[in-house]
């Protein structure tokens, strides 16, 4: 490659690599501009008492005939769920002895506030949370791995605390596709409270890998690879510019 040529390349590399990182970064605030993804703020409950919607919840341990359940009473409603694993040890304080397969958790739409803000807000009351119990289903037949085998066949029952009082109900399956664009209908779908809700009754190296779709590097689209590929040009191209010539033999 002659050095000409490798000037008039790294100058139109560099030229493409300004227009697509410019293009990228319009891209990127578009996609934070539109809020189509909403970030949730979890809190997990480890009370046997307290109070939401301003009704008493109360959670206790009791056995039935198939086994240990646990009977949570709300709002003049009680629901029995039964233990999907066997407990932990019964003197370990508050809800922790169940945290393998149900967990109790408040959350909210964070929307565009920090961290801080956003906790300010909710303890000023001027944001309403949500409550839930998410438990975890495992095989039946799965007693020798604690139900962290066969984590395609896992399902999920949420049980929606209702302002009015009682319970709302649904069920999720575990995400099996390997993209956002490959999830089945009712499975559980990245970026909804129930897939972030299900992550904390799921085994640390069980967790589902993140399936990219709807984030700020999906809505990229071609200015990344444009970016890339110009850069890596722009770089080729400066190394022959500053490569020292070749001294021609002389000839007699």
């Amino acid at each position: 490659m002659s050095r000409r040529f490798a000037v008039i390349l790294a100058v139109f590399c560099l030229a493409a690599l300004l227009f697509s990182v410019a293009a990228m970064a319009e891209k990127v605030a578009e996609f934070n501009r539109s809020g189509e993804r909403t970030l949730w703020m979890l809190k997990p409950v480890n009370l046997r008492e307290f109070l939401f919607a301003g009704r008493r919840v109360t959670i206790e341990d009791v056995t039935l005939e198939s086994g240990e359940a646990v009977r949570v009473t709300y709002g003049g409603q009680e629901l029995v769920i039964p233990a999907t694993i066997p407990p932990k040890d019964e003197r370990i304080p508050g809800l922790k002895r169940h945290e393998d397969w149900m967990q109790v958790i408040r959350f909210a739409d964070q929307g565009r506030d920090t961290s801080e803000d956003f906790q300010r807000k909710l303890d000023a009351g001027e944001v309403q949370d949500r409550l839930t119990i998410v438990v975890r289903r495992p095989l039946a037949d799965d007693p020798r791995t604690l139900g962290q085998g066969w984590k395609k066949q896992w399902v999920f029952d949420f049980y929606e605390f209702l302002p009015e009082g009682g319970f709302a109900t649904e069920t999720w399956a575990y995400p099996s596709g390997r993209t956002i664009d490959k999830i089945k209908e009712g499975q559980l779908q990245e970026g909804s409270w129930q897939y972030a809700a299900a992550l904390s009754v799921m085994p640390k190296l069980r967790k589902p890998n993140p399936r990219f779709g709807n984030d700020a590097l999906h809505a990229m689209e071609w200015t990344l690879p444009a970016a890339a590929f110009s850069g890596l040009g722009l770089l080729v191209a400066l190394l022959f510019v500053v490569a020292p010539r070749r001294e021609r033999p002389a000839h007699h």
